[in-house]
């Protein structure tokens, strides 16, 4: 079933059409990083990845989907570019790195501030819980290598949205997340980030545009100059500013 849905995606994928000189950038919603706003896709890393492809003066068009199938797209798929990716171990070969955007944040498994029953003091001790994690995510990958299992631990959801609300109605005790996205995800939805509570820190990493592998060296290059030649404090500290995200 994963090996048919893969397969799916990379076909969905093959059909989108770019021209020889166009790069396909493909995001999720992840506010504040990526967002769509007035049918726009926004966002901190939106500004600096448009800012790169303009410096190197590139053709693009740039495409918000679920985690899953922009990941998988840009596993698969010629000239793509990727954002906001965590740079963990597990993808380090898998793709071809830019950044980092910002710097990372602790993810933790956070549960309602109303269940008391619920206390982990490892990360083990979450496997007796039910995880509602996004599928392909960061957090998927993270406790599939510590060993929670789906349909075991692990419910998998294709929207962070729904994760939340599951967490409300009781069919998950914990959900993944950070204190700069999960606010903001927890307000849209009428609830409140008082609502919840860290469990446990579960890990930390930095925030990267990524290029895919199968991408020429003199693209990667070219984008990777961009952005070295664009990105300083000065564009950095007014992103923040702007997009309210603690250093």
């Amino acid at each position: 079933m994963i090996v048919k849905c893969l397969s799916l995606m990379i076909v969905a994928a093959s059909m989108l059409q770019l021209s020889a000189n166009e790069l396909l950038v493909v995001t999720e919603n992840w506010p504040p990083y990526n967002y769509r706003e007035k049918g726009q896709v926004v966002g901190a890393s939106t500004e600096i990845v448009k800012k790169v492809l303009g410096k190197a003066n590139y053709k693009y068009s740039i495409h918000l989907y679920p985690w899953a199938r922009s990941y998988q797209i840009a596993l698969y798929k010629p000239n793509v570019i990727i954002y906001t990716i965590l740079r963990t171990p597990e993808r380090e070969s898998l793709f071809q790195w830019i950044g980092p955007l910002f710097s990372g944040k602790q993810f933790y498994l956070y549960k309602l501030s109303s269940r008391k029953d619920i206390t982990l003091a490892t990360i083990d001790d979450a496997k007796k819980y039910l995880i509602g994690v996004m599928r392909g995510d960061v957090s998927h990958q993270f406790l599939s290598s510590e060993g929670f299992e789906e349909n075991k631990a692990l419910r998998i959801s294709v929207s962070e949205e729904e994760n939340i609300k599951k967490l409300y109605a009781l069919k998950v005790d914990l959900i993944s997340g950070n204190n700069i996205s999960l606010p903001i995800r927890l307000k849209k939805l009428g609830y409140k980030f008082e609502d919840v509570e860290s469990a446990i820190m579960t890990f930390k990493y930095n925030y990267y545009m990524a290029v895919s592998n199968n991408t020429s060296d003199e693209v990667y290059s070219n984008l990777n100059n961009a952005f070295e030649d664009i990105y300083d404090d000065n564009l950095k500290n007014k992103i923040i500013k702007k997009y309210n995200i603690s250093p």
